[in-house]
């Protein structure tokens, strides 16, 4: 089983999505826990921000091809959705110690640590390897398919960025496609 560094395909609302389907379909968090689970790297406890990181262009024609078989309505609710950064809740259906820390935390710790940063993270919060964000879920109009954005932070040159297409198997969500968009 491959590891990814962007814990997008790491969890994470109900937020904005306005989720119809009662079996999970339409619940993003139902998203980012198949995300988390399929194959991420996890550390105890998982430092997620707070706010969903937002996605202000469209994606690369190399990137569309990584993601084989989206669909343009997916790719258009994901694109309307993360245009505003919006608050996670700790409503994740994981049985993992997830924390989730305020983006103004970790901002205020790299202005005061700089590169020691990290080691004062893990300080803080023993167990961690470092911090994640997630994008808001884009969904297509029927509910079976699913786009994220994702970012894990392991340290100065330790992290990476991409972007995780799940689709909707009738009982769970299943990660079909990852395509890298950074990595440090």
């Amino acid at each position: 089983m491959k590891t990814r560094l962007m814990p997008v395909a790491v969890f994470l609302a109900a937020i904005i999505c306005g989720c119809g389907h009662k079996d999970g379909r339409s619940d993003p968090y139902q998203v980012y826990a198949a995300s988390l689970s399929q194959g991420l790297q996890i550390s105890n406890p998982l430092l997620l921000v707070q706010e969903t990181e937002t996605w202000k262009s469209s994606l690369s024609e190399e990137i569309r091809k990584q993601l084989a078989g989206l669909r343009q309505d997916t790719l258009e609710d994901f694109l309307l959705k993360n245009k505003e950064s919006v608050t996670l809740t700790d409503t994740f259906p994981l049985k993992l110690n997830i924390v989730l820390i305020p983006n103004s935390q970790i901002k205020d710790l790299f202005q005061t640590h700089d590169k020691k940063a990290y080691d004062v993270l893990k300080g803080l919060y023993p167990g961690s390897i470092g911090f994640t964000r997630v994008s808001q879920v884009g969904f297509s109009k029927d509910g079976t398919q699913a786009l994220l954005y994702g970012v894990g932070s392991r340290g100065p040159t330790g992290g990476g960025g991409g972007i995780t297409l799940l689709d909707w198997d009738g009982e769970v969500w299943r990660v079909t496609a990852d395509a890298q968009i950074w990595i440090s």
